[in-house]
């Protein structure tokens, strides 16, 4: 059960306050019920089995949790979105994992043990701390095997010729066993204070490509579940978008 809370600024356009109602948050065997509080006694109930789950978007900012659930139901697009306070990450960490691990479907036949994930987190570490940790506490399963990461610096453009100012934030892409996992910040300019966490599972993804814009690559990522389709995408430089395309093209083979 998740009481009554009210939020401020950074993760909602314009700024200022808003409140989320007491929610009920019920995690089975299969899925995930979601139940909202509303006026009138009638409360709209929406129900995702974690088959049909297309990809999670998870929002962590400060004491701002924002959890969006999307997937096919009937062939039909379902969203769920649950806003809660992030001092109860605790109770829902574990579940969410659960339901992302039977979403997530068996484990392609990639050879590799698991040695090798410790290692590319520590590398990534020395990146970036922050964006090692938020992949390790919020990206990836227990047992998933982690393939490799690309992470990319915020990105900066030229301003008259002498200056740089930003121009997208920073990110990182990583590919598992199980999953294509995306981690960028809210903000482009400024300190950015928690990660946005898109978990796409593997088995839905139907392709790949990078398009080329002024000042970034942009990565696409088509993900499709019983026709319904859906894109996520990352901007990066041209030399990390070429790692990202390297690393994608391994792992596509070593799956196959």
């Amino acid at each position: 059960m998740i009481p009554p809370g009210t939020f401020y600024d950074a993760p909602k356009k314009g700024g200022g306050a808003w409140s989320a109602p007491r929610q009920a948050v019920i995690f089975t065997s299969n899925g995930i019920l979601h139940i909202l509080d509303a006026a009138g006694g009638v409360c709209p109930a929406t129900y995702l089995p974690a088959a049909d789950l297309l990809y999670a978007h998870h929002s962590l900012i400060l004491l701002y949790g924002r959890l969006e659930l999307a997937g096919v139901v009937n062939g039909e697009l379902t969203r769920m979105v649950i806003e809660y306070n992030t001092v109860g990450q605790h109770l829902i960490q574990p579940l969410l994992n659960r339901l992302l691990d039977s979403a997530y479907g068996a484990t392609p036949g990639v050879a590799e043990n698991d040695a090798q994930t410790q290692p590319l987190l520590e590398q990534l570490q020395a990146q970036s701390y922050k964006f090692a940790n938020g992949l390790r506490l919020y990206g990836l399963l227990p047992g998933e095997r982690l393939l490799g990461t690309v992470f990319q610096p915020r990105i900066t453009r030229p301003f008259l010729k002498i200056f740089h100012l930003p121009a997208a934030p920073n990110c990182l892409l990583a590919l598992t066993d199980r999953a294509v996992i995306m981690i960028d910040e809210e903000r482009v300019r400024g300190a950015a204070y928690g990660w946005l966490v898109t978990l796409c599972p593997r088995r839905l993804v139907r392709g790949m490509d990078i398009h080329p814009a002024k000042w970034w690559q942009e990565i696409r990522l088509y993900l499709e579940q019983q026709g319904v389709e859906s894109i996520h995408s990352a901007r990066m430089d041209a030399e990390r978008a070429e790692r990202w395309q390297r690393l994608w093209q391994a792992g596509i083979t070593k799956a196959a």
